[in-house]
């Protein structure tokens, strides 16, 4: 960390940026006083004499709270995520028909769903499992983007798949089977679109936000994560969804918070009473599968809602959130006294 005096001039501030010669990257934080600047010292190398330098002493640099105070709020278009209003995000694992694709799309958007996410580029677990075909499914998204408004969720998997993805979605995905891919995580951080991590199933929280330290550290800011569940000892659900990961999340970083009940639960009826256990816990939005014919699809069957299920927990959801929204504000209001 090289502290500048309070009274450094604008030129004085711009001449340490040489500092980013030896490869080294700079983060500007200006603090209260708008002639106090620090720069940030990320990756650096032993040839860089530390003798008026401040060591950070937590492990991530750039998503830290204590770096950037407030919550960082990340814009796709004029939809926000991370600020007041709830996110919902909508995933189809596969587009198995044009109909059924605009069927859901259309239901998405008169419930007030922002984003449309399917696995167009992703392979499946299983070898043997349905396969999508990327380059249709991806221009199939472009369509139903243009007629509903409905922002498009891409997951990607690795650099190739990214260039792709770039061209047809207004965000990219790197799933938890990919967390720790760093060569995919540097891509997504020299990339012009949002990212969304979600956590993989064996990581700590700490392995989880130095990801994404990794895509910040790339230059990429607009970063999302997305709780989705770890493994335990539980025979009933696919994984154990993580609540308390995400008031750890929020107290530690900037960065705003997704949950996916449906893949951590892998069960339809599970879904909604931990989709509403997300938001009541400070979730900034919800990643749920949702199936117009869920018993006849090939792919996630178990745990997508029905439309109608979809509805009546989108319904509950905006109720909570309203009521937690409404509870912060009062409890900010009487800290002010």
């Amino acid at each position: 960390m090289v502290v500048m005096k309070t009274d450094a001039k604008p030129k004085q501030v711009a001449a340490v940026r040489v500092i980013t010669e030896p490869g080294l990257s700079a983060q500007a934080m200006p603090e209260s006083s708008p002639a106090k600047i620090r720069e940030e010292l990320v990756g650096l190398p032993t040839s860089v004499s530390r003798s008026n330098q401040t060591r950070i002493p937590e492990p991530y640099k750039l998503i830290a709270r204590k770096r950037h105070p407030e919550n960082s709020v990340v814009s796709v278009d004029d939809v926000k995520i991370g600020d007041s209003e709830l996110t919902i995000i909508v995933a189809l694992s596969n587009i198995e028909s044009r109909e059924k694709a605009f069927c859901i799309a259309e239901t998405l958007h008169r419930s007030g769903a922002q984003f449309l996410h399917y696995s167009a580029v992703k392979p499946p677990g299983s070898p043997f499992a349905l396969k999508s075909k990327e380059q249709e499914a991806l221009k199939l998204g472009a369509e139903i983007k243009a007629q509903f408004g409905l922002k498009i969720v891409v997951e990607v998997v690795d650099e190739a798949t990214v260039d792709i993805a770039e061209r047809y979605s207004d965000i990219i995905q790197i799933g938890g089977r990919n967390m720790q891919n760093f060569s995919l995580l540097r891509r997504a951080g020299r990339s012009h679109v949002p990212v969304i991590l979600k956590r993989a199933v064996g990581a700590t929280v700490d392995d989880w936000l130095l990801a994404a330290e990794y895509i910040l550290v790339g230059g990429n800011a607009r970063v999302v994560l997305c709780e989705r569940g770890i493994r335990t000892f539980n025979e009933y659900t696919h994984a154990t969804l993580d609540l308390a990961s995400i008031p750890c999340v929020r107290r530690v970083s900037h960065l705003p918070i997704l949950v996916d009940p449906s893949h951590s639960t892998g069960t339809a009826f599970m879904v909604a009473p931990l989709a509403c256990a997300a938001i009541a816990a400070g979730a900034h939005g919800l990643l749920v599968e949702v199936n117009n014919e869920p018993n006849s699809s090939s792919a996630d069957a178990l745990g997508a809602l029905t439309l109608k299920q979809y509805q009546q927990m989108i319904s509950t959801v905006r109720a909570i959130h309203h009521t937690v929204s409404n509870g912060c504000r009062q409890s900010r209001a009487l800290s002010a006294f």
